[in-house]
């Protein structure tokens, strides 16, 4: 006994009229939160969390934060348009104007400036770097030759404590500038 297949060349409507334009989906979103309770008085742990509770926290620029351990507020500047936002700028060297030949107790504290632009030459300081990266961390290396090319490199890091001598654990290598490597 031989069964016929079902007729698939059934008239099924707009479709193979090449008609579909009513067919496509009218797509929409919306949040389920009726208001945004982010305010703009907020002290973070860290850039991640000024971007999800700070009222200005979309955008890069100078915020205080109070890494977890700390007795102290310090200001730092938030990069949140680098993927998906969350970086602290930690040292930025643009044109030499400040002298980076310092003692134990500067690199420890931190040295120069950073305006709400980004602009300017900043250490942040090896004691708020150990407190930043107690968590899970990622330290971004942004580089630009003078010909104007960019290249990145992402590692995951830790900085120990003083008494450890704010040791630098590195591992986890991701990014386009190859394995960087320094002297000690």
């Amino acid at each position: 006994m031989v069964t016929s297949s079902p007729d698939f060349s059934v008239d099924l409507g707009a479709f193979f009229r090449d008609d579909i334009e009513d067919d496509l989906p009218d797509l929409h979103a919306r949040s389920l939160k009726s208001h945004d309770n982010r305010k703009a008085d907020v002290i973070g742990g860290d850039c991640v969390d000024i971007q999800q509770q700070h009222a200005a926290g979309g955008q890069s620029g100078l915020f205080r934060v109070k890494p977890a351990g700390s007795e102290e507020v310090v200001e730092v500047y938030c990069d949140q348009a680098t993927g998906l936002g969350g970086w602290a700028l930690i040292q930025q060297r643009e044109d030499g104007s400040v002298n980076f030949n310092r003692t134990w107790d500067e690199y420890r504290v931190g040295f120069g400036k950073i305006d709400k632009h980004g602009k300017g030459e900043v250490w942040l300081g090896n004691q708020v770097l150990h407190l930043l990266t107690q968590k899970e961390s990622i330290l971004r290396v942004e580089l630009l030759d003078w010909a104007g090319n960019e290249v990145y490199a992402e590692y995951n890091i830790r900085v120990g404590s003083e008494p450890e001598g704010f040791q630098l654990s590195v591992s986890s290598y991701t990014g386009d500038a190859g394995t960087l490597w320094c002297r000690a």
